[in-house]
C-alpha cells in the first residue's frame, strides 16, 4: 500500500460511475463523473468505450476540452485520421486564449504530418 491509496475493484468503480451519471442533477458534477469514468475505461484498455463515453459527454456538455481529450487519446492510440477530425471539431469550441490555440495548432500539425497532408493550421493567417 502506497500512501493513502488502496487497491480498488475497477469494475465496482465503473459501476459506481455509471450509476452516478444517471443520478447526479448537477451538470458540472455529472460532466466530471463522465470524464473520470472515461479515463478509467481507458486505463482498463477499453479505448473504444472511453471514446464513446467522451462523445456522449460532448453531446450533453459541448466544450473544447472534451473534444481535445478525445483527439489526444485517438492520436496516442495511432488513430490519426479520427484524431485529425476530432482536432478540427475541437477548434470551434476552444476559447480564444493564445496558448490554447497554439497548443491546438501544434497537435493538429503533428497529426497532419503523420497523415501526410497539409494542416489547416498552416493555411490560416492569425
Amino acid at each position: 500500500e502506497k500512501g493513502h491509496c488502496r487497491n480498488i475493484d475497477s469494475n465496482a468503480l465503473l459501476e459506481t460511475f455509471a450509476i452516478l451519471q444517471q443520478q447526479l442533477e448537477n451538470p458540472i458534477l455529472r460532466r466530471q463523473v463522465i470524464f473520470y469514468h472515461a479515463r478509467l475505461l481507458r486505463t482498463e484498455n477499453r479505448q473504444r468505450d472511453a471514446i464513446e463515453l467522451l462523445d456522449k459527454a460532448f453531446r450533453a456538455f459541448p466544450d473544447g476540452d472534451l473534444l481535445l481529450t478525445k483527439a489526444l487519446w485517438l492520436e496516442e492510440s495511432g488513430r490519426y485520421q479520427a484524431a485529425d477530425e476530432a482536432f478540427r471539431r475541437a477548434e470551434s469550441h476552444l476559447p480564444d486564449g493564445f496558448v490554447r490555440k497554439m497548443a491546438y495548432k501544434a497537435r493538429l500539425q503533428n497529426v497532419a504530418e503523420r497523415l501526410g497532408v497539409e494542416s489547416s493550421a498552416d493555411k490560416r493567417d492569425d
